[in-house]
């Protein structure tokens, strides 16, 4: 089922997701004395390129989710809550690309682990008004939402390899198999356009004349 964006945000406040076993090792000790020992898997939710808070004119189809969502995250703390909202509808949607490619359902938890780390410092206050602005800005029929949509759709799909979802997975700690995780008939001409419809709801476009 395809998360819609105005309810992942809330997702990702309540959903307790671990971070999948990988090759490098994380350890801390707790109040109590017990040793938990973390894993992650190189290259799990890197950023790639340094993204700050810009107009989505000024993104590139090479950035990433966790690039996009670390843009998202100064735009919050620069109180730029509109732009926010739009980089988060830009890295959502790439996400949800990506999930329809990547053939390990594991890693498919990227995205909501990703955003609930980002947003686990964010006042409650500045949380809600994002939600807010989010709701508002992907309201379906919205002069906001074709605003988007056609921003978007000037942007174009991801163009990029989706490492930090797939060594997010599983499949990353397993012996390798000869694959590199992708989907081997993914189309991805139609999955663009199924998410921006099923996942931003995106008015169509004008027909040529």
């Amino acid at each position: 089922m395809i998360l819609r964006s105005q309810y992942i945000i809330a997702l990702c406040f309540t959903l307790l997701i671990s971070i999948a076993l990988g090759e490098s090792k994380k350890t801390s000790d707790t109040e109590a004395g017990t040793r938990i020992v973390q894993h992650e898997s190189v290259g799990n939710l890197e950023v790639t390129h340094p993204v700050g808070c810009e107009d989505i004119s000024r993104l590139q189809r090479s950035y990433t989710p966790p690039d996009i969502y670390a843009g998202m995250l100064t735009c919050i703390e620069e109180d730029k809550i509109e732009k926010a909202a739009r980089m988060f509808a830009v890295a959502g949607l790439y996400g949800q690309f990506d999930e329809r490619r990547v053939t390990d359902t594991s890693a498919h938890q990227a995205i909501p682990m990703l955003l609930m780390h980002l947003l686990e410092p964010v006042s409650e206050e500045k949380k809600n008004r994002f939600q807010e602005i989010v709701s508002a800005q992907l309201a379906r029929g919205s002069s906001e939402l074709k605003s988007l949509c056609q921003s978007i759709r000037k942007l174009g799909p991801p163009d990029y390899f989706p490492r930090y979802m797939i060594q997010h997975g599983l499949k990353a700690f397993l012996p390798e198999d000869g694959t590199d995780g992708l989907q081997k008939d993914f189309n991805a001409e139609t999955a663009w356009h199924a998410y921006l419809d099923a996942y931003l709801h995106c008015p169509e476009e004008p027909a040529q004349p």
